[in-house]
Parts: structure tokens; sequence; C-alpha cells
């Protein structure tokens, strides 16, 4: 249990649709065995009675030479059929679904408290405490095909740090006078997820960080990727003022440096 929220183990997890495609598939390979018993057997029995038949040899021969011709191409139609159903089960995209969890707040709704409301158009220093450090930072892959390649960037949107260090955790994009607004972390090309499968990741802490005053909205943008697939998570930043009241986000554009 971590805040607040119990998560069953993805391996005891059956899901409707899981057991839907299993039995596709084994209803599929007995079906192509079938076919394949079936001409066989067909092809034998005819080849049988065509040779049989009070015919010249030299028919006979090309009768059963067009029973073999029609034999052969019904097993490549089978073959065919079987290589094109595996391509599509191993060209089958991943689910992603990442999740963070802070001291504070429920998982995917952070929520921050600032030291104090300076006039409009000025910086919001974010208080530094356990609200800004991860407990938990995942990726679950919510289908049943792996996903190669994973990596998770996260945007901070109206929210900027002066500095960022973690380890496992790389800083993407830095603006002028506002600092560090995005991270990003990479698994790499031979870090996989597996199907119904969950990657802890390493855990960060979004130190001296700083309401950016021209926005009138804040949030984690999460962007989750692998090969084939790609998805954006948006979560809104709930700001609590030093009373433990909401803090309106109002302020005007303005052109304020990251200084409180």
């Amino acid at each position: 249990m971590r805040g607040g929220v119990a998560r069953l183990s993805s391996a005891t997890v059956k899901t409707p649709l899981g057991e839907s495609l299993t039995a596709l598939r084994v209803a599929f390979t007995a079906s192509a065995v079938a076919v394949i018993a079936l001409v066989t057997v067909v092809l034998t029995g005819l080849g049988i009675w065509a040779w049989g038949l009070n015919w010249p040899q030299s028919d006979r021969l090309t009768l059963e030479a067009v029973l073999l011709t029609a034999g052969t191409f019904v097993l490549a139609l089978v073959a065919a059929v079987v290589a094109l159903a595996a391509y599509v089960a191993a060209t089958q995209t991943p689910d992603l679904a990442p999740t963070i969890v802070f001291h504070v707040g429920q998982p995917n709704r952070p929520v921050f408290t600032v030291e104090a409301v300076p006039p409009v158009g000025k910086a919001i220093k974010i208080s530094e405490w356990l609200q800004t450090q991860t407990t938990e930072v995942r990726i679950e892959n919510r289908s049943r095909s792996s996903a190669r390649n994973p990596a998770l960037r996260i945007d901070l949107v109206g929210l900027s740090m002066t500095d960022f260090s973690a380890p496992g955790w790389e800083i993407v994009q830095r603006v002028r006078q506002r600092g560090v607004t995005a991270i990003q972390w990479d698994g790499g090309a031979d870090y996989a997820i597996h199907g119904r499968w969950t990657r802890e990741l390493p855990g960060f802490n979004l130190q001296d960080m700083y309401l950016v005053p021209e926005h009138l909205t804040c949030e984690l943008r999460l962007t989750v990727v692998a090969d084939g697939f790609n998805r954006v998570v948006r979560l809104p930043v709930e700001i609590i003022g030093p009373d433990q009241q909401p803090v309106a986000l109002t302020s005007p554009p303005s052109q304020t440096a990251l200084t409180p």
C-alpha cells in the first residue's frame, strides 16, 4: 500500500480481453492443424482413387500431379495465413501508463505548497519538503505485448527549477532566465517492459522549484514512449498557500526572471 492506493500484482490479474485473445489463438492453431490434416487426408484419398482409374498411365500421372499441385497451393495458403497472424501478434503495440506518487497527495495528483504568496508578477517559491519528493515512479504495461526501448519525459508546465540532479534522470530542457523545465529517463535499446508487468523507475526530488508567474495553470506533463508507442498524460498540480487554501493562479503575463 503506497499513497493510500493498493496495487495488485499484475501476475494475478486476468482480464476478459487477455482470456479471449488466448482462446482465439488456441482456436486459430487448432483450425490450422485441422485444415492441414484434412488436406492431407483428402489428397491421399484422391490420389488412391485417381491411380485406380481405368485411364492410360500418362493421364493418371497427370492427374496425380494436378492433385499434388492443388495440395501444395492449399498448404502454402495456410502457411501464409499463419505467418500473417504471427506478424500481427509480433507487431502489436504496448499500452504504457506512467504513475508518479509524491509523499503528499494521491498517485498522479501532485499537491505543492508555496512558502508565501508574493505580489503579482513575481515568481512563487515552492516549499521544499516531502511534498516534492517521489515515493514511487513506475511505468505499467497494460497490454500483452512487450514495450522495448521505453522512456519517460516530464515537462514542468507553469513550473521551473533552478537546477536538478537525480540518478537515472537527465535534464533535457533548460529555459533562459527560468531554469530546468523538462527531465527525462531512458531505458535504452536493451530495456523492455514485458506484457502485464510494471517497472519501477528511480525516484527524484523537485528541489528549488518555482511557480512561473505568467502561467494561469501548472501541470506535470508526462510523455511515455516506446517502440511504436507514444502517450501524453497531463497531471494538474494543486497549489496550496501558507494558509492551506488553494492559490488562485490569475497572474497576468510577465517577463519576470526566475528569482523570488
